[in-house]
This record gives structure tokens, C-alpha cells and sequence, in this order.
């Protein structure tokens, strides 16, 4: 099988799987507060958001962990993560189309909703490992695989979350993209190859040290990202714009990175993103030259993890989506927004990260 087409077939999957949980979650808190009396919107809201965070982003960390160690005992068993990412769309869309009927009464919300989280960490983590490996050590295709998680969480909390048939649609399109990997997955071309025996000359205290500021930059620009301040960011037309832009730039961030280099990349883009960002808050197009830039950096951050830990790529990865939920609770902790000069110095220091993770330890590239 061609590697674009597993690469295309993960990505829709993708999208296909956040798209579907953020609109499960839209129709599990709408049914949740017309019954609710006692719970307050925001606080049920939250805390039923919160919950199933969790279960998506820091669960991928063990499961990362326990894949590997699986792996680690017995080498030669086959690559079993497409049909964990078949198995996790299955589940997904079970509960997206048991929602589309109403069939999730109240009292299962938070279950369901741990559930879906936990689903939603099980596709990430079959599907971005197999990413991972056939990346090469290179950033391109991790770039485009994330890249289509931005619009599926906005086109699922926005323009398509209203309508219960939405949500149909996409649990169907689900059970197909299942099906199709499993199909797939039972070819002999459907092959992922073995990237686990690189060997990391780097001296350990500078690979911790590396290890350590790849994950500091990875919590940090999520905080940043959900801190950073967008007055024209007010309606669908110019939400759509801006997740144009995230996704473009975490598209097209490691194919540049790739073909000029991680470092030029890193500091080039960094540093026309803090210039930007003066002007962020009231531009739209240097709020979505931010967007599109912040964003470059995020495949290498992802793939230099999983560069120096090749025998635990499952790990790099989990760390990636903990260290992106630590941001998030951090903002909501300090729940504060940043002002354009603020968030310029802020980026500029997330360069100075991200530099020295790559000074310390070259082998995080290609």
C-alpha cells in the first residue's frame, strides 16, 4: 500500500474522529442541562469537558507506554496499532450515532464521555505511532496527519454540532473508515515499517535535557495558544479563517522544515510570528500570519520527541498530548489573555526553547 494513501486514510480518519467527539460532547451537554436543575451550564460544562480531556490527551501517555513495553517483549509480533485506530473509530462512532437517536440518557454523560476520551486516545495513539514510523525521522507527514485535527474540532463545535442528523453522518462515515482500515490492514501492502533501531549517540544528560525542553515547549506554546488574545475573532467566518490558518501552517511546517532545514524553519518562523503578534490582537491578517507561523513549529516539537526515544515512540507521542493538556490547565488556572507585545517576548522565548532542545541534542533531526 502506498504510504500517501495510509497517510490520506489516517488523516480523514482524523478529522473524521474529532470532528465526531466534539459533536458527541456538543449533544451531551445540551441534553445534559435541560435536565439538569441543580449544575449550573458552565460549571457541568466544563467539568464534563475537563474530564473528557483527560481521558484524550494524558491517557495516550501509559498507553503509549504499555504498547511499547508489549512491543519490546516480543519484537517480532506484527504492528497491531491500525487496528487499534480501526477498533477506536468503531467505538466512536457507536456512540456518535446512539447520540443522534438520543439514545445517551443524562446519567450516562460522564461515562460515555470518558469512554469517547478514551476512544478518541486509543486512534491517536494506533494511528499517530504508524505516522510516526513511516515518517521516516522526517517532519512532513506527522505535519499533515495533525493538521486535520484543528478543522474537525471546529467544524464539529461549530456549523455542523446543531443538527442530530450531523452526527449521524459522521458515526456512519466512521464505521466506514473502520472498515476500510481493517480492509486495508489485512493486505500484505499494508505494511508499516520498523524505526525502532536507531541508535542515539548523544550523552544522556543532554538528551534528558533535550527530552525535558521538547516537552517544556510543547505545555508552553499550549499555553500560550489558548492565552493569546483575538478581538476580530468574533464570529463562524472568521473562526474558519483561523483554523485555515492553524492547519496550513501545521500542514505545511514540516515539509519546510524538511526541505530547508529544522533550525532555519524553527527560527525564521518564530521570529516573524513574534513581529506579528504586535499587531495581533486587532489585525486579522497578522492575528492569522501568528496563527499560521506559532503553528510551523509543532510537527518538529512532535517528531524530535520521537526522534530520541526510538524504541518508545508510543511514549514521545503520549508526552506530545500530555504536555498540551498540562498547557490547557495551566490557562485555565491563570485564565488570563495576553497582550500583543506580551505575547511577542513569549514567542520569542518559545524560539529560545525550541533551539536549545535542537542545540543539545542535533539527533532530534532528520
Amino acid at each position: 500500500m502506498c504510504k500517501k494513501k495510509i497517510i490520506a486514510i489516517y488523516s480523514l480518519a482524523h478529522f473524521l474522529v474529532d470532528m465526531s467527539c466534539a459533536m458527541l460532547l456538543y449533544h451531551l451537554l445540551y441534553a445534559g442541562t435541560k435536565i439538569s436543575e441543580s449544575a449550573s451550564l458552565v460549571f457541568s460544562a466544563s467539568f464534563i469537558i475537563l474530564i473528557y480531556d483527560f481521558f484524550a490527551f494524558v491517557f495516550e501517555l501509559p498507553l503509549g507506554l504499555i504498547l511499547d513495553r508489549l512491543k519490546t517483549l516480543n519484537p517480532k509480533v506484527r504492528n497491531t496499532n491500525g487496528l487499534l485506530a480501526a477498533a477506536s473509530c468503531a467505538v466512536i462512532a457507536v456512540f456518535a450515532i446512539a447520540g443522534s437517536f438520543g439514545l445517551i440518557s443524562s446519567p450516562l454523560i460522564i461515562p460515555v464521555s470518558v469512554a469517547a476520551g478514551l476512544a478518541n486516545a486509543a486512534f491517536h495513539q494506533g494511528a499517530g505511532v504508524d505516522v510516526i514510523h513511516l515518517s521516516d525521522r522526517k517532519a512532513s507527514l506527522s505535519g499533515i496527519f495533525i493538521s486535520a485535527g484543528a478543522p474537525g474540532l471546529f467544524f464539529g463545535t461549530n456549523a455542523l454540532s446543531m443538527h442530530y442528523e450531523n452526527l449521524l453522518f459522521s458515526g456512519a462515515a466512521l464505521l466506514f473508515m473502520a472498515v476500510l482500515i481493517i480492509w486495508l490492514y489485512s493486505k500484505e501492502s499494508f505494511t508499516i515499517p520498523n524505526t525502532d533501531n536507531t541508535v542515539i549517540r548523544t550523552k544522556r544528560a543532554f538528551l534528558i535535557l533535550a527530552l525535558s525542553l521538547l516537552f517544556l515547549v510543547v505545555l508552553y506554546r499550549s499555553f500560550l495558544g489558548f492565552a493569546s488574545k483575538y478581538s476580530w475573532r468574533s464570529g463562524f467566518l472568521t473562526g474558519l479563517i483561523a483554523v485555515v490558518s492553524v492547519f496550513l501552517g501545521k500542514l505545511l511546517g514540516g515539509i519546510t522544515a524538511d526541505r530547508f532545514g529544522w533550525r532555519k524553519t524553527m527560527i525564521i518562523s518564530l521570529l516573524i510570528c513574534a513581529i506579528a503578534a504586535l499587531f495581533s490582537d486587532t489585525s486579522l491578517i497578522a492575528g492569522c500570519i501568528v496563527l499560521f507561523l506559532f503553528n510551523m513549529t509543532m510537527p518538529i516539537a512532535m517528531i524530535g520527541l520521537a526522534n530520541l526515544m526510538p524504541a518508545w515512540k508510543g511514549v514521545a507521542f503520549g508526552l506530545n498530548t500530555t504536555a498540551l493538556f498540562l498547557g490547557f490547565i495551566s490557562w485555565h488556572m491563570i485564565n488570563t489573555t495576553l497582550s500583543g507585545p506580551v505575547f511577542a517576548l513569549l514567542v520569542l522565548f518559545s524560539a529560545f526553547i525550541l533551539l536549545s532542545a535542537h542545540i543539545a541534542a542535533p539527533e532530534m533531526e532528520n
